[in-house]
């Protein structure tokens, strides 16, 4: 039992294999980078959260579906994608979300990504 043990502590998923997609809550960059960084994801799975804070700014927890419009809009998502979304609160309160996309959404006209606004 021990010897399982051990294993166990040192286990962390590659939440880049586990989800097509990740919703990183907007709080602030430093926010978007500590999840990137302890999630060990590859950086440009941040860029749709990057963008919506740079065009949005923190708007709580909405700005999770704000960053599900940016993927819709910018490279759509495929029927069966798997999506994570993460969100913080004041103090410790954190929520997470689990999606799997029932459709394929190309090229989305989500007016909050209109590219002449």
């Amino acid at each position: 039992m021990q010897a399982k043990a051990a294993w166990y502590k040192g286990y962390r998923p590659d939440m880049g294999k586990a989800f097509d997609h990740i919703l990183i809550h907007t709080g602030a960059a430093a926010v978007i980078s500590t999840v990137v960084r302890g999630l060990r994801l590859d950086p440009l799975a941040a860029v749709p959260s990057s963008e919506t804070l740079q065009r949005f700014g923190n708007t709580m927890l909405c700005s999770t579906y704000y960053v599900l419009a940016n993927i819709e809009s910018m490279n759509g998502v495929k029927k069966g994608d798997r999506i994570l979304q993460l969100s913080f609160g004041a103090g410790f309160k954190c929520g997470a979300g689990f999606w799997r996309t029932l459709r394929d959404v190309k090229n989305a006209k989500h007016s909050a990504w209109d590219p002449y606004d």
